[in-house]
């Protein structure tokens, strides 16, 4: 299982016009030159593998470009795109598995491609692309709900995302905190600062 094959039912398909060894699946098979099918603004070489054509099914996921500029949770039967104030409930409520879930954030870059052939089989650890990251994010479901559940809470006191995001943060809202008796908040915050889940956490969180 791949993608490719994960997203087969929801792309348009294209018909291949050589053989050769696919550059994402590494399947041999039927499909298109490689300079073919990329543009030549294309920067996600290191996403891909030794090959010398995109395979059938692999050129049209990668050709659909709503999987580019959109979030979406798909599995087999179907796909779903989504707006970001709904990420929370994907990642905690995905589909039925095999599933993959990718957050886009400008809609530019196709990180997903890093994890082409890793869909996910369990619904409370996976991977994740995200697209301020150029690898794939581990959601731990456990974890990620005491992220959720610190970082709401911090909101919810009127401390800032930046601040969560980077674990630095201002007098005042240390002087809030003291004045609270939550200090011990911002410093387990500003320990989960450079995890990149926790880092997705606080751009998902909605409070």
């Amino acid at each position: 299982m791949n993608l490719g094959i994960l997203l087969n039912k929801h792309v348009e398909k294209l018909h291949g016009e050589r053989e050769g060894v696919c550059v994402l699946c590494g399947n041999k098979g039927r499909g298109f030159s490689i300079n073919k099918v990329v543009s030549g603004n294309f920067t996600a070489w290191e996403f891909l593998n030794a090959g010398t054509i995109f395979c059938e099914t692999c050129a049209s996921s990668y050709k659909e470009q709503k999987l580019r500029r959109k979030s979406w949770i798909a599995n087999q039967n179907e796909i779903i795109y989504f707006k970001n104030d709904d990420a929370e409930h994907y990642l905690f409520n995905p589909l039925e598995p095999p599933f993959f879930i990718h957050i886009a954030k400008k809609g530019q870059k196709q990180t997903w491609l890093s994890l082409f052939n890793v869909p996910a089989y369990n619904k409370n650890a996976y991977m994740f692309s995200y697209e301020n990251f150029n690898y794939g994010i581990y959601f731990e479901k456990n974890k990620a709900k005491k992220y959720l559940d610190l970082i709401k809470f911090l909101l919810k006191k009127k401390v800032v995302k930046s601040e969560l995001y980077q674990g630095i943060f201002k007098s005042k809202t240390w002087e809030k905190a003291l004045k609270e008796s939550y200090e011990e908040k911002l410093f387990e915050a500003k320990e989960y600062s450079q995890n990149p889940l926790w880092m997705v956490m606080v751009d998902v969180a909605r409070i």
